[in-house]
């Protein structure tokens, strides 16, 4: 299955959601992603790449865009980059263990 693009219509504010002390405000425009989802639906495989026009985060918008590999064995962020609208910019990449790869003593 291919997916290309889902608009955020009235999407707009995540006021009373925090993620270790930052406040996410606004999200807007589109969200899109272009990449292939395989398998079965308990343990999908899914390969592409998100971006997103606009996140609006302390009072700075920004946009952004990142790799994404989710397995069972984990999720897998690369080529992660912010952009905000003055100049400035963050790179990023997310490695985060599933639990088909956590093994137990």
């Amino acid at each position: 299955m291919r997916l290309r693009s889902i608009a955020l219509l009235g999407f707009r504010s995540i006021a009373g959601w925090r993620s270790n002390s930052i406040q996410w405000r606004q999200v807007a425009g589109n969200l899109n992603f272009d990449g292939m989802v395989q398998g079965n639906l308990t343990d999908p495989i899914v390969d592409g790449k998100a971006s997103l026009d606009s996140i609006t985060l302390r009072g700075r918008n920004w946009a952004g865009s990142t790799d994404v590999f989710v397995s069972p064995d984990g999720v897998d962020l690369k080529n992660g980059k912010l952009v905000d609208g003055s100049g400035g910019n963050a790179e990023f990449a997310v490695n985060m263990p599933g639990p088909a790869a956590t093994t137990s003593p």
